[in-house]
């Protein structure tokens, strides 16, 4: 008995672009087009959310962990910060260490912030150089890129100190018995009209009127994006702030970065710090107006009164505000 062939189940030919049907004359040009603009549409919208954020403005990749992350809107922040406001306030720190991070051969900007900040009885901590970095920080969080890149090039070279001096301030911090300290790099002065010792009292006095979750404090700050009011002088950080140059910070927070840092040994200190806020797993605040300002130049966010509640700047903005602070600094050469 003959019995017939079983019949084979397989995937028409034509419908596995970019393979040709041999009947139908090459691949179908439509289904080319299709798949081509798709996928031109997929990395725009991968580009759009790293750079300007116009197509998807509440996703972006989170370097650090390696994932997408929607962020919070406008709505969502308002509502946090209304929850902020009826959280119960942070105890006061009773002592407050002030830690300003130096290098031991830079005597003249040691003299400067003695003059600066005269009053305010703070500590030194030198600053880690190239030569002096120890290795098992090296191998721990910079990565064999940030490595290899500085040894030919200084700027690269110093940076990966400046970083690995913070991380180490971070091991510091993390068993210090304090509840809180202010750490400020030593190109840093009080905000004008304020001398040491009344910029100390007044950090004091602004971070009893934080909520109890915070972490961190900016006392000034680069391009920092700000909410609401959560005390009389403190405002929610939404996206971060790119600066480390004056901050008060929990032990907490210092483990926090150094998980952070060890997970993506890659990423700058200061974009560490601004991707650990603006993904919700730090509470950030900042002063308003800034207590602390880098020589030569003020906070961005408190400048021409430049104080809008944002939870996100879309690009042409941040060009703006950029332009706008170069210019000043011109102006003061």
């Amino acid at each position: 008995m003959l019995h017939a062939a079983a019949p084979r189940w397989r995937l028409p030919v034509a419908a596995c672009w970019p393979r040709a049907h041999p009947r139908r004359g090459g691949t179908p040009q439509p289904r080319r087009a299709a798949v081509a603009a798709a996928a031109g549409l997929l990395l725009l919208c991968a580009l759009d959310s790293l750079a300007t954020g116009l197509l998807l403005p509440r996703h972006g990749f989170y370097p650090i962990r390696g994932k997408w992350l929607r962020w919070p809107t406008q709505a969502e922040w308002a509502a946090a910060e209304r929850a902020k406001r009826d959280m119960p306030r942070a105890a006061p720190p009773p002592s407050l260490p002030v830690w300003v991070l130096s290098l031991a051969t830079s005597a003249d900007r040691r003299a400067a912030m003695e003059r600066a900040w005269a009053g305010a009885n703070f500590t030194y901590v030198d600053a880690l150089t190239r030569e002096t970095v120890p290795p098992e920080i090296l191998e721990t969080y910079i990565s064999r890129h940030r490595r290899r890149a500085a040894a030919g090039d200084a700027y690269q070279a110093a940076k990966n100190a400046i970083d690995a001096s913070h991380l180490r301030l971070a091991h510091r911090l993390a068993s210090e018995a304090a509840r809180a300290v202010v750490v400020l790099e030593d190109d840093v002065e009080p905000a004008e009209g304020r001398d040491g010792a009344a910029t100390v009292a007044a950090v004091r006095a602004a971070l009893a009127q934080l909520p109890a979750d915070w972490d961190i404090f900016y006392l000034t700050g680069a391009s920092c994006a700000v909410g609401g009011f959560v005390g009389p002088s403190a405002r929610i950080v939404t996206r971060g702030c790119t600066g480390t140059y004056a901050f008060a910070a929990t032990p907490r927070f210092a483990m926090k970065v150094l998980s952070e840092a060890a997970a993506a040994p890659g990423t700058l200190i200061d974009l560490l710090f601004a991707s650990l806020v603006k993904s919700g797993a730090a509470a950030a605040y900042a002063a308003d107006p800034p207590l602390a300002r880098h020589a030569g130049w003020n906070s961005t966010y408190a400048d021409d009164g430049i104080r809008a509640a944002v939870a996100r700047l879309p690009f042409w903005e941040a060009w703006r505000l950029e332009g706008r602070r170069r210019r000043r600094r011109r102006r003061r050469r």
